[in-house]
């Protein structure tokens, strides 16, 4: 990554091919920019392309970084186009908005725990999502901000959520990529002798609930509890994701051995607690409110059903919550404990911002 002794020369390259090379191009930045300063002696580096970059002067860095963290909170930049800044792009919903964020990032030192506590703060984004039907129609995309954004949340921010609240994620930080398991015999079609790695061997203990951000990703065929989420390929450079809604999604957080084996240890955690109200700190700590009555109602009856169904199939229980001999709680009960868990997980409160 060090500057090489001698610059190689570079050229532009006429229509694209690299052998059919044109006009030698120096170091240097768009003309319609801020100019970088001059240095004496030596040519221009990427450390003075890095400087220029962050420069007080230089009108779109922090503009463009603003923009991708309220687009991370709101679901919609407020240039919608986040991928597109510029004069091709959406025209910035609130262009003075986009300017005192920018202005209060560099101020605060790039700071981004800063920025992010300012907009979380503010009463644009704790707004409520419920709105009427005339507002709904007035401004069908929410620009304006009228009401709060409603989007479900991203497939890196679901997994991590489920094994954060269930207790068992591992937050160790830096470090190599890790594999969670997935199905056998996905790679078999898209990786060729020659590839490394060329199997999928996933990894073992606390190193398979580690943040997704670790997750170990093949382009020929990325982890499906991404993609089936919307994560993108990482193919080409994504800046705005899509957002569908489907049956495989659904089957996917229900049945997904992690998100299982989650809803289990927490169940175990749950079990053991000796109070009434399990059913609301389980259901406050996966969804960040209290149940209403109706909720509560609902669940409780699921519950019963769920202890009724594994009492009468006792080796479905013991199957399912691998109990060791020493545990104090019955298998029915924390089987049905589960399902519970499992079942607020795959709420629309639980996957979805609103």
């Amino acid at each position: 990554m060090k500057e090489r002794a001698e610059i190689r020369p570079a050229h532009i390259m006429i229509r694209g091919v690299y052998d059919n090379l044109g006009e030698q191009v120096q170091r240097d930045t768009p003309a319609f920019l801020p100019p970088m300063p001059e240095v004496e002696g030596r040519e221009k580096s990427r450390m003075d392309l890095a400087n220029w970059f962050v420069s007080r002067q230089h009108p779109l860095t922090a503009r463009v970084a603003v923009n991708r963290f309220w687009q991370q909170l709101f679901g919609t930049g407020i240039v919608k186009t986040s991928e597109d800044v510029g004069a091709q792009g959406e025209w910035p919903s609130h262009p003075d908005l986009l300017n005192h964020l920018a202005a209060h990032f560099v101020n605060s030192g790039w700071d981004v725990k800063a920025l992010m506590k300012t907009m979380v703060m503010s009463n644009t984004y704790q707004q409520s999502s419920d709105a009427t039907p005339e507002q709904y129609k007035a401004d069908p995309e929410n620009r304006l901000l009228s009401r709060g954004s409603r989007y479900r949340l991203d497939a890196e921010v679901i997994r991590d959520q489920i094994l954060a609240t269930s207790g068992v994620l591992n937050a160790t930080m830096g470090g190599k990529s890790v594999k969670p398991p997935q199905p056998e015999g996905l790679w078999k079609s898209v990786s060729l002798p020659s590839s490394y790695p060329n199997r999928y061997i996933p990894d073992t203990g606390d190193q398979i609930v580690r943040r997704s951000v670790y997750t170990f990703w093949k382009r020929g065929l990325p982890p499906p509890q991404m993609t089936i989420l919307n994560a993108p390929t990482r193919e080409d450079c994504t800046a705005r994701r899509e957002r569908t809604n489907t049956p495989l999604q659904a089957l996917l957080l229900m049945n997904e051995q992690q998100y299982m084996k989650a809803a289990l240890h927490f169940a175990k955690r749950v079990v053991s607690l000796e109070t009434d109200d399990r059913l609301s700190r389980v259901y406050e700590t996966i969804t960040g409110r209290l149940p209403d009555t109706r909720e509560t109602e609902v669940l409780q009856a699921a519950l019963r059903d769920f202890e009724t169904h594994y009492q009468t199939h006792p080796e479905l229980a013991k199957a399912f919550v691998d109990q060791k001999e020493d545990d104090q709680h019955s298998a029915h009960e924390i089987a049905a404990w589960a399902m519970i868990i499992n079942t607020i997980y795959n709420l629309d409160i639980t996957k979805t911002r609103s």
